[in-house]
C-alpha cells in the first residue's frame, strides 16, 4: 500500500512537470515575437509570417532618404533570429515555404536581388 501511495506521487509530479504547452503559452509566443520586433525595431514594424507560419520577417521602414529597409527573420518554433540585413529601397516577398527574397538597390544604384532560405541559412543572388 505504502508503494502505491510513494507511486502515486512520483506519477502526479511528473504530470506537473509536463512540457506540452497551453493554449495560454501559444498565445504568448506571439506575444514574444512582437516584444522581440519592440526591442529591435522600436515602434511601427511589421511582421509577415510564411505559409507555414514557422518563419516570420519583422521590418521596418527607416526614416532616411533614399529610405532603407532594416529586415529580421525570425523561426516561431525556436524562438531564435535567424538573419538580419539593411537594404536601400528594399522590399520583401515569401516566394516559397523557406526563401524570402529580398530585392533592393546597391550604393551604384542597381537593382539586386538577394534570396535567404530560412531552412538552410544560405544567402543566394539572383
Amino acid at each position: 500500500m505504502r508503494n502505491i501511495l510513494i507511486y502515486l506521487g512520483v506519477i502526479f509530479v511528473l504530470g506537473a512537470c509536463s512540457t506540452t504547452k497551453s493554449a495560454k503559452e501559444a498565445k504568448g509566443e506571439v506575444a514574444s515575437i512582437e516584444q522581440i520586433a519592440k526591442n529591435n525595431f522600436g515602434d511601427d514594424f511589421k511582421i509577415t509570417y510564411n505559409r507555414s507560419k514557422k518563419y516570420a520577417t519583422i521590418t521596418k521602414k527607416l526614416d532616411t532618404e533614399p529610405y532603407q529597409l532594416k529586415i529580421m527573420v525570425y523561426d516561431t518554433k525556436t524562438n531564435k533570429i535567424l538573419w538580419g540585413k539593411k537594404a536601400l529601397k528594399g522590399k520583401i516577398e515569401w516566394i516559397s515555404r523557406n526563401e524570402l527574397q529580398v530585392s533592393y538597390v546597391t550604393k551604384q544604384n542597381k537593382r539586386n536581388i538577394q534570396i535567404y532560405n530560412a531552412k538552410t541559412k544560405q544567402v543566394s543572388y539572383k
